[in-house]
């Protein structure tokens, strides 16, 4: 069992929670951007 765990088995991964981030920081800008106005 130790030599071979999946990876998502525990959660996510580093590079999952990285995209995500990156993700959720664009929606967030736009929708803040949106808002604001120029």
């Amino acid at each position: 069992m130790n030599s071979t765990k999946p990876t998502n088995a525990a959660g996510f991964t580093l590079l999952e929670i990285l995209i995500a981030i990156f993700i959720f920081a664009a929606i967030l800008s736009t929708i803040f951007t949106s808002y604001t106005g120029p």
